[in-house]
């Protein structure tokens, strides 16, 4: 999902991949990821990477914690609704709810963070798999404001273990272990990475367990947590909204219940797992249930691309989109190889064109010859000599960026070089190559590993993936 400035009308209009309103879910933020969460969060880990540049700190990976201020505390009306069309800056309040907090920075180990989530997940009862009825989920003196989403880290919760900690954040089940598969960048955390957490004052001041005595706070930032995330939306005009499902319900045997306003019933039906009973409450809630036994409510089919997956995001939209498919209807092989042909394809199935003419091309056959005719006749592909494409050979990370560069151009106009780009291996290449990488770096559609660019390296499938979602989302 995208967020887009407007100065007139001072408002922000949002857009999914393919148009699903299902990817914003604001009134299940309890049971699930959601796009109000996601904006306050990269907002947050905005701030203070620009705070924390030239410090020491700056090195250290920056996460954000928030919580989904309102989620039905205040009655059945009082949740947070981000759809398709219909923010305005002037509403950004309802996103941050609190005017008096300000952008902190706490720094913690990897052991402190898991503790940070143990006690978040106190928000949920525990579950018994070994009842047949629907269960309830939700903890009800566990206050909503304290339950932090981190962003940055995946993680899953086990809902069948008890919680360590009570609200107050005093241990209450010393072996507990409700947080399973913490990773950062796919790989498992470990107790001793540091991490710098974006969060507000009342939670960095108040947590004896993440910040006993403030002796990890690294800021304490002048502007207020809605002034910085009004700061994000002004600053890029259009902001990334789309919703990364970091956190999931670990699953198990087990139907839980939650109540939400009746209304989301709609969004309900546009999930795998979440269905409205058609009850209601005495104070007008509906109740819903949650089926523990499936997987994400969006819908990643693809049983060797994981929630964790570095490119997860990246390939589920598209594949909603019907720009991606599988190599069969359950793989992606996001390892695997990507041709000529193929690249050409999705970038021509992402761009909606079409052509006019056949391409010169004798080795093209089928569909994909409708397809490469559109992208040479678009001027972002050539054969490899006058009469042939190669369509099978496999693509490489410099051929990929020259035809991302040339499709973005195509789209929004000539792209002057700027600054300098960090790769120190591309200076063989000819000019021209260079400056399709340099491009590519500049508007932050492809990047390498610190100074490694490996511009002959064969693109993964992805790695394609992620390119097009970020040229869809230009």
């Amino acid at each position: 999902m995208r967020c887009s400035y407007r100065n007139s009308g001072g408002g922000l209009a949002t857009k999914t991949p393919a148009e699903r309103e299902v990817a914003t879910l604001p009134h299940f933020g309890l049971v699930q990821d959601n796009a109000a969460m996601e904006i306050l969060n990269r907002a947050q880990t905005w701030y203070v990477e620009n705070a924390l540049k030239g410090t020491q700190y700056e090195e250290l990976p920056i996460l954000s914690a928030a919580a989904p201020f309102k989620a039905g505390r205040g009655g059945v009306e009082d949740y947070t609704d981000v759809k398709s069309g219909t923010i305005v800056l002037k509403n950004i309040a309802d996103l941050y709810l609190y005017d008096n907090n300000v952008v902190n920075a706490v720094k913690v180990n990897g052991a402190t963070l898991k503790e940070w989530l143990e006690w978040s997940a106190g928000q949920f009862n525990t579950i018994d798999p070994a009842k047949g009825e629907p269960q309830s989920l939700i903890n009800s003196d566990f206050p909503t404001y304290n339950f932090d989403v981190i962003d940055g880290v995946t993680y899953e919760i086990d809902v069948t273990s008890l919680p360590k900690y009570d609200k107050g954040q005093n241990v209450i089940n010393a072996n507990a272990n409700r947080i399973k598969n913490v990773k950062y960048n796919g790989k498992a955390v470990t107790d001793d990475m540091e991490f710098i957490v974006a969060t507000n004052d009342y939670r960095a001041a108040g947590s004896k367990l993440m910040n006993p005595g403030g002796v990890n706070t690294v800021l304490k930032a002048p502007d207020s947590n809605r002034q910085a995330m009004m700061n994000y939306v002004m600053e890029f005009k259009e902001i990334d909204a789309a919703v990364n499902n970091n956190w999931t319900f670990a699953k198990t045997n087990a139907t839980v219940t939650f109540i939400s306003n009746p209304k989301a019933e709609a969004l309900a039906k546009e999930t795998n797992n979440i269905t409205y009973t058609g009850e209601t409450d005495e104070k007008g809630f509906g109740l819903f249930e949650l089926d523990l036994r499936k997987g994400l409510s969006s819908g990643n089919p693809f049983a060797d691309v994981p929630a964790d997956h570095w490119a997860a995001q990246y390939i589920t939209a598209l594949a909603e989109a019907g720009i991606t498919k599988g190599k069969t209807d359950t793989t992606f092989d996001p390892e695997g190889s990507v041709t000529r042909g193929q690249f050409a394809s999705l970038l021509v199935r992402s761009m909606k064109w079409t052509a006019e003419k056949e391409s010169p091309f004798v080795d093209v056959k089928g569909r994909l010859k409708q397809d490469v005719a559109a992208a040479y006749e678009a001027g972002i592909t050539a054969g490899t000599t006058a009469k042939t494409f190669e369509p099978a050979k496999s693509i490489t990370r410099a051929e990929m960026a020259a035809m991302l560069v040339r499709a973005y151009e195509k789209e929004h106009g000539r792209v002057t070089v700027s600054g300098s780009m960090p790769f120190t291996d591309v200076a063989q290449y000819r000019g021209s190559i260079q400056e399709s990488i340099h491009k590519a770096y500049q508007l932050g559609l492809m990047e390498g590993t610190g100074k490694i660019f490996k511009p002959g390296d064969t693109a993964t499938r992805a790695q394609a993936a992620k390119v097009l979602y970020l040229l869809n989302e230009k």
